[in-house]
């Protein structure tokens, strides 16, 4: 099985819904009844999967799973049914993966995702892709997904994807670092994949690998290559290249979680400046802001403050970031510098349910010391209020409020105790906007 796992945590909740695979469609046919029952047992013959009657269109079907046994109302198997594959995804709105089952005389299987690919009018050297989800809910609003390749054998058989049963070349030290290209499959449902001879064995690399340079040297990070007559960017990120989207004035950007901002001057002369990580170089006023997100360039209306405050020109990053420091303070205070990073497309949950939030937080923060003076934080300072038990919540302190520390990559939060749990009510940005 050709596979690409991109699944982060393996758990499961009590909680399914069930969807029809009619040949390769994704169809629902609606939402079934599901309930733990942790002493319902399974089919002794292990070949099917316990059942009971529950009408004449619905079959109550014993699911095993971590936490005992669910039941869950499947379509009657029979022999109009019969070779019909239903999904079954077991979660919830964080965690989750799907399970299949095949009617197969007269009972439901559980079976490969391979069962969901067509047969029907299928050629010998087909392909069929499925992606699979298999765990984690990220913040930014997917699930972790398992891609699967499988290809026609004929007789109603997939069989797992072997990228290298087209290779006829030999790889030896006499074509060390040679590249090849192989295509399955046929029309418009194909498949490349691509190899690199490296150390006597055919290794597989991905798509950019095979196209552009081995390294970002003579490229200067940036990849741009026409295949199969389309346009393809990358970027060279982290020792590799990274699938970009690309914009003739603002440049490259990246499908990756890292965050890209760029400011362009407005005028007659359309020009732009990329920095990594929130961080452009202060430029003239009249900034048209964007950021980069998943491959494509956004405007942003939340900025740093040091693109848009006119006390920062002639001033050095250090200099500009301690200008608003308080004159008077008590020994301990703690206060963020001016100069700012801001994030985009940020979810985050309080008591209220969740949020998607554009903000920016201080670069720096600065210790009033003993001497009368401001100083940076140290980590060791920071990590010692970490340790420390400032969101502690018990009975005895029920609907009092607890407060979080701002830092340069997390807002600060107010807490209440609820039911001896720090409960987030609200963020503390320097400033924010809510999507």
């Amino acid at each position: 099985m050709f596979k690409k796992d991109f699944s982060c945590v393996w758990l499961v909740l009590a909680c399914l819904s069930l969807v029809s695979l009619t040949a390769c469609s994704d169809d629902a046919v609606g939402n079934p009844r599901s309930l733990a029952e942790p002493g319902l047992p399974t089919d002794a013959s292990g070949d099917g999967l316990a059942l009971s009657s529950q009408s004449d269109s619905l079959v109550s079907v014993a699911i095993p799973y971590a936490g005992g046994v669910m039941t869950v109302d499947f379509p009657v198997c029979n022999t109009e049914s019969e070779g019909r594959v239903e999904k079954l995804f077991l979660g919830g709105d964080k965690y989750g993966y799907d399970r299949f089952y095949k009617c197969e005389q007269g009972s439901w299987n559980e079976t490969d995702i391979s069962a969901t690919c067509d047969t029907a009018g299928v050629s010998v050297g087909a392909i069929c892709k499925r992606d699979r989800k298999n765990g984690f809910f990220y913040s930014n609003g997917a699930y972790s997904y398992s891609s699967y390749v499988f290809i026609y054998a004929g007789n109603g058989v997939w069989e797992d994807f072997d990228g290298l049963a087209k290779m006829t070349k030999e790889c030896t030290a006499e074509n060390e670092g040679d590249k090849e290209k192989l295509v399955y499959g046929s029309d418009d449902n194909t498949l490349a994949v691509y190899y690199k001879c490296s150390e006597n064995k055919w290794t597989e690399i991905d798509e950019p690998t095979f196209y552009c340079a081995e390294d970002s040297a003579s490229v200067g990070g940036t990849c741009s290559v026409e295949i199969d007559g389309k346009m393809a960017y990358y970027k060279y990120e982290n020792r590799g290249w990274v699938k970009s989207g690309y914009d003739p004035e603002l440049g490259f950007c990246p499908v990756i979680y890292k965050t890209y901002f760029v400011s362009c001057g407005e005028g007659s002369e359309f020009d732009c400046k990329v920095d990594e990580y929130n961080q452009p170089k202060l430029r003239e006023s009249g900034w048209v802001n964007y950021y980069c997100r998943a491959g494509q360039w956004k405007q942003s209306n939340i900025v740093p403050n040091q693109y848009t405050d006119p006390r920062k020109e002639g001033l050095t990053d250090m200099e500009y970031d301690v200008l608003d420091l308080p004159k008077e303070a008590k020994v301990g205070d703690r206060v963020g510098g001016l100069l700012e990073t801001c994030w985009y497309d940020v979810e985050l949950y309080t008591i209220a349910g969740w949020g998607v939030y554009d903000y920016c937080l201080s670069r720096n923060y600065y210790r009033y010391r003993e001497n009368g003076s401001w100083t940076l934080e140290t980590r060791s300072e920071f990590e010692d209020y970490l340790s420390s038990d400032h969101l502690g919540c018990n009975a005895e302190t029920e609907g009092e409020k607890r407060y979080s520390l701002p830092r340069n990559d997390e807002p600060g939060a107010v807490y209440q105790c609820v039911s001896g749990y720090a409960e987030p009510v609200e963020y503390i940005f320097n400033h924010y906007e809510k999507k």
